[in-house]
Protein backbone atom coordinates (compact mmCIF):
# COMPACT_ATOMS: atom_id res chain seq x y z
CA UNK A 1 0.00 0.00 0.00
CA UNK A 2 0.99 3.61 -0.54
CA UNK A 3 1.69 5.81 2.45
CA UNK A 4 -1.10 8.33 1.75
CA UNK A 5 -4.04 8.93 -0.56
CA UNK A 6 -5.27 12.47 -1.16
CA UNK A 7 -8.95 12.38 -2.12
CA UNK A 8 -10.16 15.57 -3.78
CA UNK A 9 -13.95 16.02 -4.06
CA UNK A 10 -14.61 18.83 -6.55
CA UNK A 11 -18.27 19.82 -6.69
CA UNK A 12 -17.82 22.16 -9.67
CA UNK A 13 -21.35 22.27 -11.09
CA UNK A 14 -21.68 25.96 -10.22
CA UNK A 15 -19.87 29.27 -10.68
CA UNK A 16 -16.58 27.91 -9.27
CA UNK A 17 -16.00 25.54 -12.19
CA UNK A 18 -13.15 27.52 -13.74
CA UNK A 19 -11.42 28.12 -10.43
CA UNK A 20 -11.56 24.44 -9.55
CA UNK A 21 -10.11 23.51 -12.94
CA UNK A 22 -7.17 25.71 -11.98
CA UNK A 23 -6.85 23.78 -8.70
CA UNK A 24 -6.60 20.49 -10.57
CA UNK A 25 -4.14 22.00 -13.02
CA UNK A 26 -1.94 22.95 -10.07
CA UNK A 27 -2.14 19.37 -8.79
CA UNK A 28 -0.92 18.08 -12.16
CA UNK A 29 2.24 20.13 -11.72
CA UNK A 30 3.20 17.64 -8.99
CA UNK A 31 1.16 14.49 -9.55
CA UNK A 32 1.06 11.23 -7.67
CA UNK A 33 4.12 9.25 -6.62
CA UNK A 34 4.72 5.66 -5.59
CA UNK A 35 3.99 6.72 -1.99
CA UNK A 36 1.20 9.26 -2.51
CA UNK A 37 -1.97 8.83 -4.59
CA UNK A 38 -3.95 11.87 -5.75
CA UNK A 39 -7.50 10.84 -6.72
CA UNK A 40 -10.04 13.45 -7.86
CA UNK A 41 -13.79 13.48 -8.39
CA UNK A 42 -14.94 16.38 -10.58
CA UNK A 43 -18.52 17.28 -11.53
CA UNK A 44 -18.38 20.26 -13.89
CA UNK A 45 -21.11 22.70 -14.85
CA UNK A 46 -23.09 22.07 -18.05
CA UNK A 47 -21.32 24.89 -19.94
CA UNK A 48 -17.90 23.25 -19.63
CA UNK A 49 -16.27 21.80 -22.74
CA UNK A 50 -16.44 18.37 -21.09
CA UNK A 51 -19.24 18.43 -18.48
CA UNK A 52 -19.14 14.69 -17.78
CA UNK A 53 -18.42 13.85 -14.13
CA UNK A 54 -15.25 11.82 -13.79
CA UNK A 55 -12.97 10.17 -11.26
CA UNK A 56 -9.33 10.73 -12.16
CA UNK A 57 -5.91 9.66 -10.97
CA UNK A 58 -3.63 12.69 -11.10
CA UNK A 59 -0.16 12.16 -12.51
CA UNK A 60 2.58 14.66 -13.19
CA UNK A 61 1.42 16.69 -16.22
CA UNK A 62 -1.43 14.24 -16.99
CA UNK A 63 -4.41 12.35 -15.62
CA UNK A 64 -5.87 8.88 -16.00
CA UNK A 65 -9.66 8.77 -16.19
CA UNK A 66 -10.77 5.95 -13.91
CA UNK A 67 -14.55 6.37 -14.23
CA UNK A 68 -16.92 8.28 -16.49
CA UNK A 69 -20.01 8.96 -14.38
CA UNK A 70 -22.22 10.89 -16.78
CA UNK A 71 -24.38 13.52 -15.09
CA UNK A 72 -23.72 13.26 -11.38
CA UNK A 73 -25.25 15.19 -8.50
CA UNK A 74 -22.28 16.41 -6.47
CA UNK A 75 -24.72 18.01 -4.02
CA UNK A 76 -25.89 14.55 -2.94
CA UNK A 77 -24.12 12.87 -0.05
CA UNK A 78 -24.40 9.50 -1.81
CA UNK A 79 -22.16 10.79 -4.62
CA UNK A 80 -19.50 11.75 -2.07
CA UNK A 81 -19.89 8.36 -0.40
CA UNK A 82 -19.51 6.48 -3.69
CA UNK A 83 -16.38 8.45 -4.64
CA UNK A 84 -14.72 7.76 -1.31
CA UNK A 85 -15.57 4.06 -1.53
CA UNK A 86 -14.16 3.72 -5.05
CA UNK A 87 -11.00 5.67 -4.23
CA UNK A 88 -10.34 3.62 -1.11
CA UNK A 89 -10.84 0.37 -3.02
CA UNK A 90 -8.61 1.34 -5.95
CA UNK A 91 -5.91 3.08 -3.93
CA UNK A 92 -5.66 1.71 -0.40
CA UNK A 93 -3.09 3.48 1.74
CA UNK A 94 -1.91 3.74 5.31
CA UNK A 95 -3.33 7.24 5.67
CA UNK A 96 -6.06 9.17 3.85
CA UNK A 97 -6.85 12.86 3.41
CA UNK A 98 -10.25 14.04 2.14
CA UNK A 99 -10.54 17.55 0.68
CA UNK A 100 -13.99 19.09 0.05
CA UNK A 101 -13.55 21.66 -2.73
CA UNK A 102 -16.48 24.01 -3.43
CA UNK A 103 -18.93 26.38 -1.76
CA UNK A 104 -19.71 25.90 1.92
CA UNK A 105 -22.02 27.32 4.58
CA UNK A 106 -20.90 25.87 7.89
CA UNK A 107 -23.15 23.24 9.50
CA UNK A 108 -25.95 24.07 7.10
CA UNK A 109 -24.50 22.71 3.85
CA UNK A 110 -21.59 22.33 1.44
CA UNK A 111 -20.96 21.33 -2.19
CA UNK A 112 -23.51 22.99 -4.47
CA UNK A 113 -24.87 21.37 -7.65
CA UNK A 114 -26.81 23.90 -9.71
CA UNK A 115 -27.84 21.41 -12.42
CA UNK A 116 -29.65 19.21 -9.90
CA UNK A 117 -32.11 21.66 -8.41
CA UNK A 118 -29.41 23.63 -6.60
CA UNK A 119 -28.83 20.64 -4.35
CA UNK A 120 -26.31 20.73 -1.50
CA UNK A 121 -24.87 18.12 0.85
CA UNK A 122 -26.44 18.84 4.23
CA UNK A 123 -25.23 17.93 7.71
CA UNK A 124 -27.17 14.67 7.86
CA UNK A 125 -26.03 13.56 4.40
CA UNK A 126 -22.39 14.22 5.26
CA UNK A 127 -22.70 12.22 8.47
CA UNK A 128 -24.42 9.36 6.62
CA UNK A 129 -21.77 9.28 3.89
CA UNK A 130 -18.90 9.17 6.38
CA UNK A 131 -20.68 6.56 8.49
CA UNK A 132 -21.28 4.30 5.49
CA UNK A 133 -17.70 4.40 4.21
CA UNK A 134 -16.58 3.46 7.73
CA UNK A 135 -13.25 5.25 7.47
CA UNK A 136 -11.41 7.37 9.99
CA UNK A 137 -9.58 9.95 7.90
CA UNK A 138 -6.26 11.31 8.99
CA UNK A 139 -7.27 14.80 7.86
CA UNK A 140 -10.41 16.54 6.62
CA UNK A 141 -9.63 19.65 4.53
CA UNK A 142 -12.34 22.20 3.75
CA UNK A 143 -11.44 24.39 0.79
CA UNK A 144 -14.96 25.71 1.28
CA UNK A 145 -16.37 28.72 3.08
CA UNK A 146 -17.30 28.93 6.75
CA UNK A 147 -16.58 25.30 7.71
CA UNK A 148 -14.24 26.14 10.60
CA UNK A 149 -17.11 25.68 13.01
CA UNK A 150 -17.65 23.73 16.21
CA UNK A 151 -20.74 22.01 14.83
CA UNK A 152 -18.76 20.73 11.83
CA UNK A 153 -15.85 19.59 13.98
CA UNK A 154 -18.31 17.85 16.31
CA UNK A 155 -19.69 15.84 13.38
CA UNK A 156 -16.18 14.88 12.27
CA UNK A 157 -14.87 13.93 15.71
CA UNK A 158 -15.69 10.26 15.08
CA UNK A 159 -14.51 10.30 11.46
CA UNK A 160 -11.06 11.81 11.57
CA UNK A 161 -7.98 12.85 13.48
CA UNK A 162 -7.62 16.47 12.34
CA UNK A 163 -9.51 19.09 10.38
CA UNK A 164 -8.54 22.23 8.50
CA UNK A 165 -11.14 24.93 7.85
CA UNK A 166 -11.91 28.63 7.79
CA UNK A 167 -14.34 30.51 10.00
CA UNK A 168 -14.69 33.04 7.17
CA UNK A 169 -15.69 32.90 3.55
CA UNK A 170 -12.69 31.75 1.52
CA UNK A 171 -11.23 33.73 -1.34
CA UNK A 172 -10.21 32.25 -4.67
CA UNK A 173 -7.85 30.49 -4.78
CA UNK A 174 -8.48 28.70 -1.51
CA UNK A 175 -5.12 26.91 -1.57
CA UNK A 176 -2.21 26.62 -4.00
CA UNK A 177 -2.59 22.94 -4.82
CA UNK A 178 0.86 22.45 -6.29
CA UNK A 179 2.17 23.34 -2.82
CA UNK A 180 -0.52 21.31 -1.03
CA UNK A 181 0.43 18.18 -2.97
CA UNK A 182 4.20 18.72 -2.97
CA UNK A 183 4.03 19.27 0.78
CA UNK A 184 3.13 15.61 1.22
CA UNK A 185 4.89 14.06 -1.81
CA UNK A 186 8.14 15.62 -0.60
CA UNK A 187 7.55 14.29 2.92
CA UNK A 188 5.02 11.43 2.76
CA UNK A 189 5.73 10.38 6.35
CA UNK A 190 4.79 13.77 7.82
CA UNK A 191 2.56 13.42 10.88
CA UNK A 192 -1.13 14.23 10.60
CA UNK A 193 -0.77 17.15 13.00
CA UNK A 194 2.16 18.64 11.10
CA UNK A 195 0.46 18.30 7.72
CA UNK A 196 -2.58 20.09 9.17
CA UNK A 197 -0.30 22.84 10.51
CA UNK A 198 1.37 23.09 7.11
CA UNK A 199 -1.94 24.02 5.50
CA UNK A 200 -2.22 27.00 7.81
CA UNK A 201 1.39 28.00 7.11
CA UNK A 202 0.86 27.84 3.34
CA UNK A 203 -2.38 29.80 3.66
CA UNK A 204 -0.74 32.46 5.85
CA UNK A 205 2.21 32.83 3.48
CA UNK A 206 -0.17 33.43 0.57
CA UNK A 207 -2.89 35.59 2.12
CA UNK A 208 -0.66 37.31 4.66
CA UNK A 209 1.58 38.72 1.95
CA UNK A 210 0.87 42.49 1.72
CA UNK A 211 1.84 42.42 -1.95
CA UNK A 212 -1.19 40.22 -2.65
CA UNK A 213 -3.64 43.04 -1.97
CA UNK A 214 -5.96 40.85 0.11
CA UNK A 215 -8.45 42.52 2.49
CA UNK A 216 -7.15 40.96 5.72
CA UNK A 217 -10.33 39.00 6.53
CA UNK A 218 -8.98 35.54 5.74
CA UNK A 219 -8.83 32.90 8.48
CA UNK A 220 -7.69 29.29 8.72
CA UNK A 221 -7.21 26.91 11.62
CA UNK A 222 -6.13 23.32 12.19
CA UNK A 223 -8.21 21.38 14.71
CA UNK A 224 -7.39 18.29 16.79
CA UNK A 225 -10.65 16.37 16.55
CA UNK A 226 -9.83 14.28 19.61
CA UNK A 227 -10.28 17.46 21.69
CA UNK A 228 -13.72 18.33 20.34
CA UNK A 229 -15.84 16.25 22.70
CA UNK A 230 -14.36 17.93 25.81
CA UNK A 231 -14.90 21.31 24.14
CA UNK A 232 -18.50 20.43 23.30
CA UNK A 233 -19.07 19.34 26.90
CA UNK A 234 -17.70 22.69 28.05
CA UNK A 235 -19.99 24.59 25.67
CA UNK A 236 -23.01 22.65 26.95
CA UNK A 237 -22.07 23.44 30.55
CA UNK A 238 -21.60 27.11 29.62
CA UNK A 239 -25.03 27.21 27.99
CA UNK A 240 -26.69 25.56 30.96
CA UNK A 241 -25.18 27.92 33.51
CA UNK A 242 -26.17 30.94 31.40
CA UNK A 243 -29.74 29.63 31.14
CA UNK A 244 -29.88 29.05 34.87
CA UNK A 245 -28.70 32.61 35.55
CA UNK A 246 -30.12 34.34 32.51
CA UNK A 247 -32.62 36.76 34.02
CA UNK A 248 -30.01 38.69 35.99
CA UNK A 249 -27.41 38.63 33.21
CA UNK A 250 -29.43 38.90 30.00
CA UNK A 251 -28.38 42.43 29.10
CA UNK A 252 -24.66 41.69 29.36
CA UNK A 253 -24.93 38.31 27.62
CA UNK A 254 -26.83 39.96 24.78
CA UNK A 255 -24.25 42.74 24.50
CA UNK A 256 -21.39 40.23 24.54
CA UNK A 257 -23.04 38.32 21.72
CA UNK A 258 -23.54 41.49 19.67
CA UNK A 259 -19.88 42.49 20.08
CA UNK A 260 -18.55 39.04 19.14
CA UNK A 261 -16.67 38.67 15.88
CA UNK A 262 -19.10 37.46 13.20
CA UNK A 263 -18.62 35.81 9.83
CA UNK A 264 -21.46 36.81 7.46
CA UNK A 265 -22.50 34.55 4.63
CA UNK A 266 -23.15 36.20 1.24
CA UNK A 267 -25.67 33.58 0.06
CA UNK A 268 -27.88 32.90 3.08
CA UNK A 269 -30.11 35.92 3.43
CA UNK A 270 -32.28 37.27 6.24
CA UNK A 271 -31.55 39.10 9.46
CA UNK A 272 -31.65 35.92 11.54
CA UNK A 273 -29.11 33.99 9.48
CA UNK A 274 -26.56 36.27 7.85
CA UNK A 275 -24.74 37.18 11.07
CA UNK A 276 -25.32 34.15 13.28
CA UNK A 277 -21.88 32.52 12.87
CA UNK A 278 -19.85 34.02 15.73
CA UNK A 279 -16.38 33.26 17.07
CA UNK A 280 -16.63 30.91 20.02
CA UNK A 281 -13.51 32.00 21.88
CA UNK A 282 -14.26 35.70 21.44
CA UNK A 283 -17.80 35.24 22.76
CA UNK A 284 -16.63 33.32 25.83
CA UNK A 285 -13.96 35.94 26.53
CA UNK A 286 -16.44 38.82 26.27
CA UNK A 287 -18.97 37.07 28.51
CA UNK A 288 -16.23 36.49 31.08
CA UNK A 289 -15.37 40.20 30.98
CA UNK A 290 -18.91 41.60 30.95
CA UNK A 291 -20.82 39.26 33.27
CA UNK A 292 -20.10 39.31 37.00
CA UNK A 293 -21.68 35.97 37.88
CA UNK A 294 -18.84 33.68 39.08
CA UNK A 295 -20.40 30.46 37.74
CA UNK A 296 -20.79 31.95 34.26
CA UNK A 297 -17.25 33.33 34.37
CA UNK A 298 -15.81 29.95 35.37
CA UNK A 299 -17.70 28.20 32.56
CA UNK A 300 -16.54 30.83 30.04
CA UNK A 301 -12.92 30.39 31.12
CA UNK A 302 -13.22 26.65 30.66
CA UNK A 303 -14.37 27.13 27.07
CA UNK A 304 -11.28 29.22 26.30
CA UNK A 305 -9.07 26.55 27.86
CA UNK A 306 -10.69 23.67 25.97
CA UNK A 307 -10.67 25.68 22.73
CA UNK A 308 -6.94 26.26 23.08
CA UNK A 309 -6.50 22.50 23.43
CA UNK A 310 -8.47 21.82 20.24
CA UNK A 311 -7.00 24.52 17.97
CA UNK A 312 -3.43 23.42 17.28
CA UNK A 313 -2.73 26.43 15.08
CA UNK A 314 -4.79 29.40 13.95
CA UNK A 315 -4.14 32.33 11.62
CA UNK A 316 -6.30 35.29 10.75
CA UNK A 317 -5.71 38.42 8.72
CA UNK A 318 -5.28 41.82 10.27
CA UNK A 319 -8.99 42.64 10.10
CA UNK A 320 -9.97 39.68 12.28
CA UNK A 321 -6.98 39.10 14.54
CA UNK A 322 -7.16 38.49 17.47
CA UNK A 323 -10.93 38.01 17.54
CA UNK A 324 -10.98 34.99 15.19
CA UNK A 325 -9.77 32.31 17.59
CA UNK A 326 -10.18 29.19 15.43
CA UNK A 327 -13.78 27.97 15.59
CA UNK A 328 -17.09 29.71 15.12
CA UNK A 329 -20.41 28.59 16.59
CA UNK A 330 -24.05 29.04 15.61
CA UNK A 331 -25.18 31.88 17.87
CA UNK A 332 -28.50 33.16 16.65
CA UNK A 333 -29.51 36.71 17.55
CA UNK A 334 -33.26 36.74 17.12
CA UNK A 335 -34.38 34.64 20.07
CA UNK A 336 -37.43 35.41 22.22
CA UNK A 337 -35.26 35.34 25.36
CA UNK A 338 -33.18 38.17 23.96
Amino acid sequence: HAECSYLFYQASDNNLDGNQENDRSEMRQIGSTNLVNAVVFTDRNPFAVDPIAKVRYVKKNSENVLLNLGEANSGDGKTLEDFIAVALELYPSKRTVIDYNDHGAGWRRLCQDVSNGNDWINYTELKTALTNVNKRFNLHVFSTCLMGQLEVAYLLRNFGNYMVGSEETMDVPSFEYNKVLSNITDNPFVTDAQYARNFVSMFRNFYGNPAGGWDGTQTLSAIDLSKIQPLANSVNAFANVMIANFAANAVNIREARNRTQFFPHPIIQGNSSKYDYRDLGHFATLVNQMVTNPAIQTAASDIVSKLNDAVIVNWSGVNHAPNATGLSVYLIKHMPSY
